[in-house]
């Protein structure tokens, strides 16, 4: 049988059309013919199939999230609940400090917080009454929870009296002339063994005179403490930079191995070194640890990385 080279041809095409006759022999032995026409479709892609299209791989600086792992919930320490005491805030004429107390109000419900009282001890009850009584404080409900406690002289710590029933306390300690901060610190720490506070998360602001080596030695005395303890470093407050506008970093003084220098320089977001601080209030991992608060360049491998993180939603 021979094949025509134009069906050749159509098939070679993939022709879709093809004719064809067929002979039927009847009772009679009469000999009939019919003419069919059909479609047939002729793959042309051959023995390996049709060839896809090679997808392109993500670009990490626009999908980041494809190569990041969706992050685990922080485990929060104990005892998070109850009474809150806040020391070394609402002392400042320019300001209300309200922020450290919304963070521990957790009016939004972000954090493990769960505190029925909130105490604030001023140096001035009558000046931190007018600070604190906001709108904003009467929205969010803080105002439920707010007690204001004077303390006897500026600058003084809570007595044990005033600590008692504390499950919580975050102090702010600013280096000033004349103020002996480790000695402040050792006071903290024994208030809080003394009256069986639980957690303590403290911010030790303008702290450019530390250096590495007398960091390390308060991260030792505070890590054999029963009460978890949190301290964290700061250069000088600065209430211009607002929260999440400098890249920073949180160096934990358990990985230093330089025994000299400066642990912080220049100037530091307040609002972001109060939120540091109150957020390691609430977590595990934070306990129990000496840290410094550190800007770097916005430049940086790991600011661009950070920042491609915060895009698809990672905080």
């Amino acid at each position: 049988m021979k094949i025509s080279p134009l069906a050749l041809t159509l098939l070679s095409l993939g022709a879709t059309n093809c004719a064809a006759f067929t002979f039927t022999r009847n009772a009679n032995n009469a000999i009939t013919s019919s003419y069919s026409r059909s479609s047939v479709i002729v793959n042309m892609a051959g023995i390996e199939g049709i060839k896809r299209k090679k997808e392109k791989e993500p670009d990490p600086a626009e999908k980041v999230e494809v190569y990041v792992k969706e992050p685990e919930p922080m485990e929060p320490r104990a005892n998070l609940d109850g009474r809150a005491l806040v020391s070394g805030w609402v002392n400042a004429q320019e300001r209300s400090d309200q922020f450290v107390f919304d963070l521990l109000n957790n009016h939004d419900g972000i954090s493990a917080f769960n505190f029925q009282q909130i105490v604030a001890f001023v140096d001035n009850g009558p000046f931190a009454k007018k600070r604190l009584l906001s709108r904003s404080s009467r929205y969010n409900g803080l105002l439920d929870k707010l007690d204001i406690v004077q303390a006897g002289a500026p600058g003084d710590l809570p007595s044990v009296e005033a600590l008692s029933g504390v499950n919580c306390w975050i102090a702010h300690v600013e280096c000033v002339e004349g103020l002996n901060v480790e000695a402040k610190l050792s006071d903290i720490a024994n208030l809080a063994k003394l009256s069986g506070v639980k957690n303590v998360a403290v911010l030790v602001s303008n702290a450019l005179g530390f250096n590495t080596a007398l960091a390390t030695q308060l991260n030792a005395r505070f890590s054999d403490s029963a009460t978890e303890f949190t301290v964290a470093f700061a250069g000088t407050m600065d209430d211009m930079k607002q929260e999440g506008s400098h890249p920073y970093r949180i160096l934990n003084m358990e990985d230093v191995t330089e025994e000299a220098g400066a642990i912080v320089t220049g100037t530091f977001s307040r609002e972001e070194a109060t939120r540091i601080v109150a957020e390691s209030l609430g977590l595990k991992s934070a306990a129990c640890r000496t840290v410094a608060l550190q800007n770097v360049p916005t430049d940086s491998r790991a600011a661009v990385l950070i920042k491609g993180l915060r895009s698809p939603g990672y905080g």
